[in-house]
């Protein structure tokens, strides 16, 4: 990469970060004839901001993980974000929708890993059995911009707009085979089922492109376990535009809540 180029990227990741910290706003106009590669570098410069101030990485979020969102984005894979203990919240949860750039949520689950996701085994048993325990979230995004506006290097480089997740405050249980279904419910009310088959094929999907694009990427250094990963929703992104109090469960697990303000 150029000097020019160098430059380019770190004042651009010096930008978002100011953006996430103060106008919570996603950075939309440089980044629109951006290619994803360069995205990518973005948003490893961006990381490297956020260690350099000590905030500590603990895993990674995995979007785009449908096919009508990626051909909407004009992109042929998922994406991939970076998720930081700063941002992690615990259930029961209160936030306040001033605090995001038009808040949007998504129930899906996620997956604590015994290792970095880069050194996961290829079959799928033994990915399986890194799978310490798997966790109900609910993840939190910044989507204040019409989808026509945005597109896969507009939020790569703004770190999949992911602002934050709720989890339970309890250690979850660990993968199995068990039927279990994920319910989303606004104000009590349901707006998402999402059965277990497809649950488990977009984890266990997701999990696999992970691993192959962080073997690709010369700058993602190994995580020390437990390593989470945010697997990608099923369920549809819902914008937040009142109060509501949002519940996620799966199964037997514990009930994930956020209440929007």
């Amino acid at each position: 990469m150029s000097h020019r180029a160098l430059n380019m990227i770190e004042r651009l990741a010096v930008e978002v970060l100011q953006a996430h910290e103060k106008s919570k706003k996603l950075v939309v106009q440089p980044y629109v004839h951006v290619s994803l590669e360069e995205a990518y570098f973005v948003q490893n410069e961006l990381t490297k901001l956020r260690l350099e101030r000590g905030d500590t990485q603990i895993g990674y979020k995995v979007g785009c993980t449908s096919r009508r969102i990626q051909a909407q984005m004009g992109i042929h894979e998922p994406i991939y974000g970076r998720l930081f203990e700063q941002d992690r919240r615990i259930s029961p949860q209160s936030i306040r929708r001033g605090d995001f750039d038009g808040l949007a949520i998504e129930g899906e689950l996620a997956v604590e890993l015994d290792r970095d996701p880069s050194d996961l085994p290829t079959s799928r048993v033994g990915m399986e059995q890194c799978i310490s325990r798997v966790i109900p979230v609910i993840e939190l995004h910044h989507f204040g911009n019409p989808i026509d506006a945005l597109n896969a290097s507009v939020l790569v480089a703004n770190n999949a707009i992911h602002a934050g997740f709720v989890q339970s405050q309890l250690d979850g249980t660990t993968f199995g085979t068990k039927s279990e279904t994920l319910t989303i419910r606004f104000d009590n009310t349901e707006v998402a089922l999402v059965p277990s088959e497809e649950l488990i094929g977009t984890l266990l999907n997701s999990l696999s492109w992970l691993r192959e694009k962080l073997l690709t990427e010369e700058k993602s250094p190994r995580l020390r376990p437990p390593v989470i990963v945010l697997c990608g929703s099923v369920a549809p992104l819902f914008r937040i535009a009142k109060p509501t109090l949002v519940d996620v469960t799966f199964g037997d697990h514990d009930l994930i809540r956020c209440s929007v303000q």
